[in-house]
């Protein structure tokens, strides 16, 4: 028994010689595919809560009114805001301009200007 072992001991150390180029080159392929692997795992983490922690940091509203009339311009009451921002739960709300303007040469540019402020607004 022990000389049947020192004799699979003595065949593998062969093998492990003649061969080590190319066991390396697997070692370094499942490590480059292991790396590979846990890089993508801790990206798709990371990416799940992105919208998340973007919408925390920037304090983006989850609701928007636009009132408008027929003719398509915003007619906005100071009194809708004020409705608006006593319901419960509200922190704040403000009104904005919507203003277009271009040079000639620019075919599409607009400005925002926020027009008025009630109750808390993000920095």
């Amino acid at each position: 028994m022990v000389k049947m072992r020192s004799a699979i001991w003595l065949m593998g150390r062969r093998e492990w010689r003649r061969r080590w180029g190319a066991l390396a080159l697997v070692a370094v392929i499942v490590a480059i595919g292991g790396g590979a692997t846990i890089a993508a795992v801790a990206a798709a983490r990371r990416t799940d809560t992105a919208f998340e922690r973007l919408n925390r940091r920037l304090h983006t509203p989850n609701l928007q009114i636009n009132p408008s009339e027929e003719s398509g311009f915003v007619s906005l009451e100071p009194s809708l805001v004020d409705s608006v921002t006593a319901i419960d739960g509200v922190r704040g709300g403000w009104s904005l301009a919507f203003m277009f303007v271009a040079p000639d040469t620019y075919p599409s540019y607009f400005a925002i200007a926020i027009v008025d402020t009630r109750g808390s607004r993000p920095a």
